[in-house]
């Protein structure tokens, strides 16, 4: 497509910081308004309800803006994103969806659709993205993080719609519903080898602790941090996974602190869900790589 530019004027209008009073000038919504019936219309729709004829035709719903509601953000469950969430989001694109990326837009037409993406959002105008989650910094990969992700993958349920081997297979996977009531396809680590918000480590922690808006993907926070008593009958695991995987985790279990100790010590419950997510993160990241 042809990549008028924006001018320098309007291009100060559409790179105003998110907490700045200014808005978008009229011009730098027009020229959104025009990326974005050329690139994203036919899935999003005119007025961005997901309705578009691309979208039809494929037999699904791309994503309705007026709901304000977005999987790939830095933010808390629930919350608006960032204008860099929506940027990486543009760029990247979702893996495994018909989302494509956009990098080859020029950058003052990127922040123009965004702009106007943000005006099919009647949540924008009243909301502001809070701040984003804190990511730290990956450990160095250890001896054993993915045999420990592994069974968090497992205790945590994950395998209830990603299936025992990451494949999109869980027992819950057909009945999966977003939170409109449209079926949706759980995500296969080992045949995409992607993942929607990003594959690289960091982004993954991220998804895992915000969530995923709309979707039946939780944020994980408070259940990385459970203690020894927390988990109790291991059968619903051994039926899915097998009399050994019920062993290891109990075995695992055995090993983890309990409900005085973390109560007693924040610290250590905090350095156990970093720990926690940093192997769920390691064991998601081999399934993909297999």
């Amino acid at each position: 497509m042809r990549r008028a530019s924006l001018g320098a004027g309007l291009l100060l209008a559409v790179l105003a910081s998110p907490g700045a009073a200014q808005e978008p000038s009229p011009e730098a919504l027009r020229a959104g308004r025009k990326v974005y019936r050329e690139v994203c219309e036919e899935c999003h729709g005119r007025e961005g309800h997901g309705d578009g004829e691309k979208a039809r035709s494929l037999g699904l719903r791309a994503r309705d803006f007026s709901h304000g509601s977005f999987k790939c953000r830095c933010t808390p469950n629930g919350a608006l994103p960032t204008e860099d969430d929506l940027m990486r989001t543009l760029e990247r694109g979702l893996p495994g969806t018909p989302m494509t990326g956009h990098a080859d837009l020029a950058p003052d037409q990127r922040r123009a659709v965004i702009a106007y993406v943000k005006t099919l959002t009647p949540r924008f105008a009243t909301d502001t993205a809070p701040a984003c989650i804190e990511t730290p910094q990956p450990p160095a990969p250890g001896p054993g993080a993915i045999d420990e992700g592994r069974v968090v993958y497992r205790l945590l349920g994950c395998a209830k719609c990603h299936g025992t081997s990451g494949e999109a297979d869980g027992p819950s996977a057909a009945d999966l519903v977003d939170d409109w009531g449209d079926r949706i396809r759980v995500h296969n680590f080992v045949r995409s080898g992607k993942f929607k918000c990003g594959g690289e480590p960091g982004d993954l922690y991220r998804t895992l602790h915000t969530g995923m808006n709309g979707s039946p993907m939780p944020s994980f926070t408070q259940a990385f941090g459970f203690a020894r008593e927390d988990v109790g009958d291991l059968t619903a695991l051994a039926a899915q996974h097998g009399a050994a995987a019920a062993d290891e985790a109990r075995s695992y279990l055995d090993r983890q602190p309990g409900r005085g100790d973390l109560a007693a010590m924040p610290e250590e419950r905090r350095a156990l869900v970093e720990r926690r997510t940093w192997a769920l993160v390691a064991y998601l990241r081999s399934l993909a790589e297999r």
